[in-house]
């Protein structure tokens, strides 16, 4: 029997973007873990609260998502009139993955914001863009209260998707291409080898949420009549969060690089300096033998030869008075 159309085109975007986003999630538990444990006692309380709210969203950016495939396979098996209209749960998982993405980007703004040495004006317009990019989205899911069927919401919120989904894709390449400038820029001032890391993270994070943001464009122009999109947009969501995190923890590999690195460097020097010889050998003359105790090429050439015994060090002091022999007694 051949699969309905409704079934197919509403759920299966969703569907397989539930599957990788429990994935993802199970990565954002473990990058929360990891900077618990490493961080929990060094970062400040403002950062380890942004930390904890991410990763709240993100369970319940997760949750909602699984919900709304157990409501429409399960709890509404065989019933697909419910599937032409949009579940709560898919209004609320929209509200929650743009204000996460909201979060990450102001983090990264704040980033800017020092690499720039304070530049104000710069980081406020990223800053300004990054808020109105959630607006899109709220304004999204208000109208999918109004409009609460697929097919209507897509005709009257075509345009609020777009205009959000490409502002989010500038707002990330602006925002990457702005942190690799000010690492670069501050290369020749700065260790050599933690720029290069810095610019490796933020150059793959950056290009992986572009990505699935250009995706999201040409699904959702590719395939009006479906809800592809939304698979998408959840594994993006859950990206935003890796990123976020996977950037705080970096911090101590990046530490430990770098001063196996400077160790390294600091032991082949300290070889280089005791093997080598000293400039300036130490030399002793004791009558008409010379002894070159530094250097070893002097050793060498005494090799196989007997030096002429020094009178310094067989002759004794004497504490006495030597008495010459008796003519008497021979």
């Amino acid at each position: 029997m051949a699969p309905n159309p409704i079934l197919k085109n509403v759920m299966l975007g969703p569907l397989i973007g539930t599957f990788i986003t429990m994935g993802l999630y199970g990565a954002t538990c473990m990058q929360t873990y990891q900077y618990f444990s490493i961080y929990g006692l060094k970062d400040s309380i403002q950062m380890k609260a942004l930390v904890a709210l991410v990763f709240s969203l993100e369970t319940a950016s997760t949750g909602l998502a699984g919900y709304h495939i157990e409501n429409a396979l399960i709890e509404n098996f065989a019933d697909y009139k419910p599937l032409s209209y949009i579940d709560w749960s898919i209004r609320t998982s929209v509200m929650v993955g743009f204000t996460i993405a909201f979060v990450v980007n102001q983090f990264f703004v704040r980033r800017i914001y020092l690499l720039s040495k304070k530049n104000i004006w710069l980081s406020l317009a990223i800053a300004i863009l990054a808020t109105v990019r959630p607006a899109f989205g709220f304004a999204a899911a208000g109208l999918s209260i109004t409009y609460n069927n697929w097919n209507a919401f897509k005709n009257h919120a075509q345009w609020v998707m777009v205009t959000g989904l490409s502002l989010g894709l500038f707002v990330d390449c602006v925002i990457s291409l702005c942190v690799a400038f000010y690492l670069l820029k501050g290369r020749s001032t700065t260790i050599r080898p933690i720029i290069n890391i810095l610019l490796r993270y933020t150059i793959n994070t950056g290009a992986i949420l572009s990505v699935f943001a250009v995706l999201e464009l040409v699904v959702l122009a590719a395939f009006p009549r479906t809800v592809a999109f939304l698979g998408l947009f959840q594994v993006q969501i859950q990206l935003y969060a890796n990123c976020f995190l996977t950037n705080l923890n970096a911090r101590q590999s990046i530490r430990d690089e770098t001063m196996s690195r400077v160790t390294f460097g600091s032991d082949s020097v300290q070889r280089f300096t005791l093997n080598r010889p000293p400039t300036i050998p130490h030399t002793q003359t004791i009558g008409s033998y010379e002894a070159d105790r530094g250097s070893r090429r002097g050793s060498r050439a005494t090799q196989g030869k007997i030096p002429r015994p020094s009178t310094a060090r067989q002759t004794r002091p004497v504490t006495g008075t030597i008495m010459r022999p008796s003519t008497a007694n021979s």
